[in-house]
């Protein structure tokens, strides 16, 4: 049962190979660099994610565990790639997630900016 509760749906998340993440036609035209927060959530359980081109690969260049894609056909290279080896993909997820999501990373310079 998924959508249940928090630990049954981090359980569901961190179980699947990643996740393909395919963006509202709005976000894709504004090229506002926009980002799941269900995408975060699969990096930081190691699960790679193959994400539409929002222009977040502006802010956040493409690599081992989050790539980006225009077309279907992308999307099913990304996929394939990603596949292709699979741990190194996790291992880089967990990491860019780290890098990227951390509290120290995204809530320091907030905070900075109201002290």
């Amino acid at each position: 049962e998924v959508g249940r509760d928090v630990p049954s749906d981090l359980r569901f998340l961190a179980g699947s190979r990643g996740e393909i993440g395919p963006a509202k036609g709005g976000y894709v035209v504004s090229r506002g660099g926009w980002m799941s927060d269900r995408s975060a959530v699969y990096l930081a359980l190691g699960c790679p994610v193959v994400l539409q081109d929002t222009g977040w690969p502006e802010v956040v260049p493409p690599q081992p565990g989050l790539l980006p894609f225009r077309t279907v056909e992308e999307a099913a290279d990304r996929v394939d790639e990603i596949e292709s080896d699979l741990q190194k993909n996790r291992q880089a997820a967990a990491v860019l997630a780290e890098t990227i999501f951390s509290p120290e990373r995204a809530l320091a310079p907030l905070l900075n900016r109201l002290a």
